[in-house]
């Protein structure tokens, strides 16, 4: 039985990873605040080098999945060197980690690590991230690629947090729409994120024989006053509460550059996993509210 170790494991992804790995694996998960069920939890901060190598040696993992991470981004904006030392230095020692007992190594990266010019983008494109969580995001992708038995995925996903995580545009909406609360969705914010049971699952296809770089999402991409519609007649609800607006109108109290459109190119991935559609992926995100 495959020994399988994953980071951040009461994280949304992770969380999402323990229940489909919990029954085929040996699990073991690390988190930093709450304590994951269904895997052996271990308390890990990246920040120590000296604990991540001793506790790999002890548990010699076939397959590591790297899920933890800083992500706020606003945070990661004020907190750069800690962001870094996170996302870069702590993700250079778990590489090291893991070659040196020759497990398998998937780093979950983001979207976010391009400008959101173009969309579309796929594997052979430059990746420029417009602020400092992209930027160490794709250090850390850097890390990780110069490991030969490492996996970058890079998605956008979204979900109901079980630990009162902040929530993205979707799940976000989904609560002010059951509310009856009006949704300002911005038409220039294009993106094709997965539900993230979806996006655990294909991670649980991927043969281990695939390495290097690999774009996750739906096989469409949408903005979110589009998603916002979508979202309202999936869960039912009223489509006039969805009101279009521009991105640049969102309030943003830290006047952070984001990316506007990080839809992501599946044509790579779709030749051997099954890639959902939006309207899939909400009508599983509907199945858990």
């Amino acid at each position: 039985m495959k020994k399988v170790l994953i980071t951040g494991g009461s994280g949304l992804l992770g969380t999402a990873l323990i229940e489909q790995y919990k029954n085929n694996s040996n699990l073991y998960a690390t988190f930093l605040r709450h304590q994951p069920r269904d895997a052996i939890a271990i308390h890990l901060d990246l920040l120590n080098v000296k604990s991540i190598s001793e506790f790999i040696k002890k548990i010699s993992p076939d397959l590591i999945v790297h899920t933890a991470a800083a992500k706020d981004i606003t945070w990661c904006q004020h907190n750069g060197k800690i962001a870094h030392a996170i996302n870069v230095i702590g993700t250079r020692h778990l590489v090291k980690a893991a070659q040196s007992n020759d497990a398998k190594l998937i780093y979950i990266s983001t979207d976010a690590v391009f400008d959101g010019v173009k969309g579309l983008y796929s594997e052979s494109d430059e990746a420029i991230p417009v602020n400092t969580y992209g930027r160490t995001k794709l250090d850390g992708e850097i890390e990780c690629l110069r490991y030969e038995k490492s996996l970058v995925i890079r998605s956008s996903f979204y979900g109901f947090s079980n630990y009162r995580e902040k929530e993205s545009f979707i799940p976000a909406s989904v609560r002010r729409l059951a509310k009856g609360e009006t949704v300002y969705a911005a038409i220039d914010r294009v993106s094709n994120p997965l539900e993230v049971s979806l996006l655990s699952k294909i991670i649980c296809e991927i043969g281990d024989d695939v390495n290097g770089l690999l774009h996750l999402g739906c096989m469409d991409s949408m903005n979110n006053f589009e998603i916002g519609r979508e979202i309202a007649k999936v869960f039912g609800y009223d489509t006039s509460l969805i009101k279009e607006i521009k991105f640049a109108d969102v309030k943003n109290e830290s006047d952070l550059d984001y990316p506007l459109n990080t839809s992501l190119n599946t044509d790579k991935a779709s030749k051997f996993v099954s890639i959902p559609s939006i309207l899939k992926s909400l009508t599983t995100l509907k199945s858990k509210f």
